[in-house]
């Protein structure tokens, strides 16, 4: 069976997004973290938009690239408007007619005072900083975790050194006892976000 393709004729080939974090809001994330969100921002936001206008059966084609030739990191989002079963995506689908349509009255738009036009490139755009904020949200809350962790370490290993009744290869002994549950506290945080318990 041949797949119709619902195209109308003022259709558009590839969408092109582009996604651009303010610089300020990562600037006090490592380069790894910084990318880490927004990968995940992309894959977060297509999965809702996929939710939301694609059939369940169905699926939508996309992909993207990080790009740190600028001074500010950002994505590039490249969308198939065409879903696997050969459905149009458009952006403001409810505003034009469809071919058969377009034959029936001539026009390409509808004019209707009681149909207003769903805008997808808004609610794309909600999508995507709903997830960036998440994700922002996330992974600040790790390193902060983080932070706080070595600091305990820090604190404890200093506050041990310096304790003159007990002997120096004791208090290095528990320092590296604190130093090695602080990297497994690490680990343990990093497996969690990829979503893999121990």
């Amino acid at each position: 069976m041949e797949k119709k393709h619902n195209i109308p004729t003022n259709g558009v080939g590839l969408r092109h997004f582009i996604i651009s974090p303010n610089p300020k809001e990562l600037s006090k994330l490592s380069d790894k973290d910084s990318r880490e969100i927004l990968g995940k921002t992309v894959k977060d936001s297509m999965r809702k938009f996929s939710e939301r206008y694609v059939k369940k059966w169905d699926s939508l084609s996309y992909c993207y690239s990080i790009h740190t030739d600028k001074d500010h990191l950002h994505a590039h989002v490249y969308m198939h408007p065409l879903t696997k079963e050969g459905e149009y995506i458009s952006m403001n689908a409810a505003r034009y007619c469809n071919k058969e349509q377009i034959l029936k009255t001539g026009r390409t738009e509808r004019k209707s005072k009681t149909l207003k036009p769903e805008n997808k490139l808004n609610a794309y755009k909600n999508m995507t900083e709903n997830s960036y904020r998440k994700e922002l949200k996330r992974v600040l809350e790790r390193t902060q975790k983080l932070n706080l962790t070595q600091k305990k370490v820090l604190s404890v290993s200093k506050n041990l050194a310096s304790q003159k009744m007990m002997g120096m290869g004791f208090a290095n002994a528990i320092s590296r006892t604190l130093r090695k549950a602080a990297q497994k506290a690490q680990e343990n945080d990093k497996n969690k976000s990829r979503g893999i318990e121990r």
